[in-house]
C-alpha cells in the first residue's frame, strides 16, 4: 500500500494533495463532526493572499524559522500548498515547523504522510483542538544533515502516565 500511495505522489507531483481526493472519493467525510475539505485552488489562492511564502523568504534571510498552526489541517492540504508555493518560488520551505491538528484519526495521518513524503517538518495531532485533547502525535522531522526524513508516533496520554509512574506518582 506504502509503495502505491508513493508512487501515485510521484506520477502526480509533489505539489498535489492526491489523498485529500482520495479520501472524498472513498466517502470518508464525515458530516457528523462537521468534516469538509478546502479545495486545493482554493487552498493555493489562501496561500498566497497570505503571504505565506515571501514569510517564509524573509525568514530565510534573517536565518530564522516560522512556526504556522492549522487547527483543522484534514489531510494537509494547506501545508502542500504552502511547499508547492515555495518549490515554485525557490523558497526554502523547511524553514516553516508545522503544527496540525484534526478530530479525524485517517485525515491526520494522511497530513502526517503528506509531510512525511515532502520532508516538512510538523508535528500532527490526531485530537479535539477544540476540547484540547490529543489522542496521539506524528512527529515530522527532516535531518540537514543525514538527509532524510524522521517520524515518531506517540500517545501523549501515556507519555503522562508514564512520566508519573517513573516519579513514583
Amino acid at each position: 500500500m506504502l509503495w502505491w500511495l508513493r508512487n501515485l505522489c510521484y506520477e502526480r507531483g509533489l505539489e498535489h494533495d492526491f489523498l485529500a481526493e482520495l479520501i472524498t472519493y472513498e466517502g470518508s467525510l464525515n458530516e457528523r463532526t462537521g468534516q469538509f475539505f478546502t479545495p486545493e485552488p482554493a487552498a493555493r489562492l489562501m496561500v498566497e493572499m497570505m503571504g505565506i511564502p515571501e514569510q517564509l523568504k524573509a525568514a530565510e534571510e534573517e536565518d530564522r524559522t516560522v512556526s504556522i498552526a492549522e487547527p483543522s489541517c484534514g489531510t494537509g492540504t494547506f501545508v502542500v500548498a504552502v511547499y508547492a508555493s515555495c518549490i515554485r518560488k525557490g523558497i526554502d520551505f523547511r524553514r516553516a515547523h508545522w503544527f496540525c491538528i484534526d478530530i479525524d484519526r485517517a485525515a491526520a495521518a494522511a497530513c502526517a504522510f503528506n509531510c512525511l513524503i515532502r520532508g516538512i517538518n510538523a508535528e500532527v495531532v490526531h485530537g479535539d483542538g477544540l476540547r484540547q485533547k490529543w489522542f496521539s502525535v506524528w512527529t515530522v522531522k527532516y535531518d540537514d544533515k543525514r538527509r532524510e526524513v524522521l517520524i515518531k508516533n506517540s500517545t501523549p496520554q501515556r507519555s503522562k502516565i508514564e512520566t508519573k509512574a517513573l516519579k513514583g506518582q
